[in-house]
């Protein structure tokens, strides 16, 4: 492997872990929402495992008084369906195709939910060099809604209309560029 995009949490132990990576940039923030059964306020809410920051989402957002249950990311939706809880946290591309009322994860401040992470033998090719110039350019492309729709549509594997693409906005997912 030489490069990968992953939650930060995963990335900071990855390195620690790992000398011959680092982290070089974030690529992704506020890429979490919420998903409701109900306009009730949930009392129980599912978060992947591992992220630190989803526990703080949920204290900012809802207060200290809701549970929160750590699970495996491809659990939530399940756990969502099957009415174990009241809402989720979960990234915005995976909460496409569920059910329920999606809300914004956090007004008040921007957060990192993807970073990426680089082999640093790798990071001093060329090919490196030529991957984040055309990963920057994707970035800036991707601001125009007709190719943000066109790409959502095939990542998710569904036809999106333009108000889903407006509702994605919304949301505030931030795609970022990597600074050399």
């Amino acid at each position: 492997m030489d490069l990968a995009i992953i939650c930060e949490d995963a990335a900071k132990n990855f390195v620690k872990n790992n000398n011959e990576f680092k982290i070089v940039g974030s690529c992704v923030k506020n890429s979490d929402v919420f998903i409701l059964k109900d306009n009730k306020i949930p009392k129980k809410i599912g978060i992947a495992q591992n992220r630190k920051y989803q526990k703080e989402l949920v204290k900012s957002k809802f207060g200290s008084s809701c549970e929160v249950y750590p699970m495996t990311a491809t659990a939530l939706g399940y756990a969502l369906e099957n009415n174990t809880l009241d809402a989720i946290l979960i990234d915005a591309l995976k909460s496409w195709k569920l059910n329920g009322k999606k809300e914004i994860s956090n007004y008040d401040k921007d957060y990192i939910t993807y970073v990426m992470v680089v082999n640093k033998d790798f990071e001093k090719k060329d090919l490196y060099k030529k991957f984040i110039k055309s990963y920057n350019e994707s970035i800036i492309d991707l601001k125009s809604e007709k190719l943000l729709k066109k790409h959502l549509s095939s990542y998710i594997d569904t036809t999106i209309s333009d108000e889903e693409v407006r509702e994605w906005k919304k949301l505030n997912v931030k795609l970022e560029p990597i600074i050399r």
